[in-house]
C-alpha cells in the first residue's frame, strides 16, 4: 500500500480508539499479509493554515475565500481527521465555514487570523458556559488554562469554582436545588474543560 493509505488506517484507528485517557503512545493492530509502505505526504494543522493563507485575500478588513478554495482546504481538512486529528479538524473546519461567511478579521497573516479566531471563539464557550450553570468565568477560566492533560479527571480549581457556583443566576437549572445543580456541574465539568482547553488553548 501506499503511505496515504497507511496514514489512513492509523488515523482510522486513532479516531476509534480515542478515549477520554489516552496512552502516550498508540499501538497499532498490523495489517494482514505483506505491507509495503511507499511515497508519502504531510497534512497537518500548519499546513492547512498555510493554505488557508495562499487560498484567501483581505477585502475590507475580512478575510474572504472563493468557493473552489473552500472546496479545496475543506478537503485538506478532512483528510487531517482521516489522519486522526478529527478534533483539531473540526476546530479547523469551523474555523473555515467562519471564514467562508465573512466572520474572521484580517489579522496579519493567516496565522494570526486563526489565532485571534480560536481565542474569541474560546471566550465566547467561556461565557455561555459559566452564565449556563452560574459560575464565575474568570475562575472558570483560571481553571481551563491549569488544566494538565495527564490527569485528565482532575479538575484544577475545584473548591473556588464550587464556591463561585450561584445557583439563581444560573441560565440553566440542572436540578432543583443548587447540591444536585452541583452534582450534574461535577460529571460535565471534567469534559469540558479538557475539551475546550484542546480545541482553543493549544
Amino acid at each position: 500500500m501506499d503511505y496515504d493509505t497507511w496514514l489512513r488506517y492509523v488515523g482510522a484507528y486513532k479516531n476509534l480508539t480515542r478515549r477520554e485517557e489516552e496512552p502516550p503512545d498508540v499501538v497499532i493492530q498490523p495489517l494482514p499479509g505483506r505491507v509495503k509502505v511507499v511515497g508519502g505526504t504531510k497534512v497537518d494543522a500548519a499546513y492547512i493554515i498555510a493554505l488557508v493563507g495562499e487560498k484567501t485575500k483581505v477585502v475590507d478588513g475580512i478575510r474572504v475565500i472563493d468557493e473552489e478554495s473552500f472546496r479545496i482546504i475543506l478537503e485538506q481538512i478532512q483528510e487531517f481527521s482521516d489522519l486522526g486529528q478529527k478534533k483539531a479538524a473540526d476546530v479547523l473546519g469551523a474555523f473555515l465555514k467562519d471564514l467562508q461567511t465573512g466572520k474572521v478579521p484580517a489579522g496579519e497573516n493567516a496565522d494570526a487570523a486563526f489565532a485571534g479566531w480560536k481565542a474569541a471563539q474560546y471566550e465566547q464557550e467561556l461565557s455561555d458556559f459559566s452564565a449556563e450553570w452560574g459560575l464565575k468565568a474568570n475562575i472558570l477560566d483560571s481553571a481551563v488554562r491549569a488544566y494538565d492533560g495527564s490527569s485528565p479527571e482532575t479538575v484544577p480549581l475545584l473548591e473556588e469554582i464550587k464556591e463561585s457556583l450561584d445557583f439563581e443566576q444560573a441560565e440553566v437549572k440542572h436540578g432543583p436545588s443548587r447540591r444536585k445543580h452541583w452534582y450534574a456541574l461535577g460529571e460535565r465539568l471534567p469534559v469540558w474543560v479538557k475539551e475546550t482547553r484542546e480545541s482553543y488553548l493549544t
